[in-house]
C-alpha cells in the first residue's frame, strides 16, 4: 500500500499532497528554504529522498538549521552529507542543535551528544538512564553546545 506525504496550508484548506510515491513514504523533514526529505522503500529498500533524488540508504533525515547539510541515520551509523560521521555501533534518529553544532541520537538505548563533525562523542543522559528519539528544542540555552 502506498503513502505519501502532504502539506496542509492552514485551517480550513484542503491538504497538497507533495511527494507521488508507490512505496511507503514516510518521516519527512523540511528545510528552512523549504526543501524536502524523507524516507521511501520505492526503490526496494528504505532510502531518503531529497525532493525526487536519492541522497542514500537509510531513515530519520534532518535538515541543519541553516540549510547547508543534511543529517541521517544508515546502517546504525550517522551520516552528514553522504559522510559516515559515527560508530556504526546502533546510531540512530539525529537531530540538529539549533546552532548547528551539535548532533544528538539514539545510541542503542542511550542518547548521545556530538559535534556534527562527529567529535567528542559524549552520553547525554549519566547515570544509566535510556531514552529514544531525540530531538533539540528550538531554543537553546546561552552558553550550551560546541565552541
Amino acid at each position: 500500500q502506498a503513502t505519501n506525504i502532504y502539506k496542509f496550508p492552514g485551517p480550513g484548506a484542503r491538504p497538497i499532497q507533495v511527494t507521488n510515491n508507490w512505496g511507503i513514504t514516510i518521516s519527512p523533514a523540511i528545510s528552512k528554504s523549504g526543501k524536502l526529505a524523507y524516507v521511501s522503500d520505492r526503490s526496494g529498500g528504505r532510502g531518503v529522498y531529497v525532493g525526487d533524488s536519492a541522497v542514500g540508504g537509510g531513515e530519520d533525515p534532518d535538515f541543519s538549521p541553516k540549510d547547508e547539510a543534511l543529517a541521517f541515520s544508515a546502517k546504525g551509523s550517522i551520516v552528514v552529507n553522504g559522510e559516515s560521521i559515527s560508530s556504526g555501533a546502533g546510531d540512530y534518529h539525529p537531530s540538529w542543535s539549533p546552532d548547528g553544532k551539535m548532533i544528538v541520537f539514539s545510541s542503542g538505548e542511550q542518547l548521545m551528544v556530538m559535534t556534527a563533525k562527529g567529535e567528542r562523542r559524549l552520553p547525554l543522559i549519566p547515570g544509566g538512564l535510556t531514552g529514544r528519539n531525540p530531538g533539540w528544542s528550538k531554543v537553546m540555552p546561552e552558553g550550551f553546545g560546541a565552541e
